[in-house]
């Protein structure tokens, strides 16, 4: 997993070089940032915490490219120690 994710960091230029927006500073488990450049961005959601929580309404999501965790059930649940990255 981590192979594949320090291989992902380096493919998307926006990861290395883009800008950096916290979004939902003030949520209690989750760090939810979005990475962007010109050309694309990335929406990426964080669960620092050992209970399951609901990612917010308000943000908007694409499509799923990489997590840690297989989505069963409901999308909108992140797990204890979750995390995601979508392509927006």
């Amino acid at each position: 997993f981590y192979q594949q994710l320090i291989h992902f960091r380096k493919q998307p230029s926006c990861f290395v070089y883009g800008d950096y927006f916290l979004l939902e500073p003030e949520h209690e488990e989750l760090f939810v940032y979005t990475r962007q450049d010109e050309s694309e961005a990335w929406l990426v959601v964080l669960n620092f915490s050992d209970t399951e929580t609901n990612i917010p309404p308000t943000l908007s999501r694409g499509r799923l490219v990489f997590g840690n965790y297989r989505i069963q059930g409901d999308p909108e649940a992140v797990r204890p120690w979750e995390g995601r990255i979508y392509r927006i």
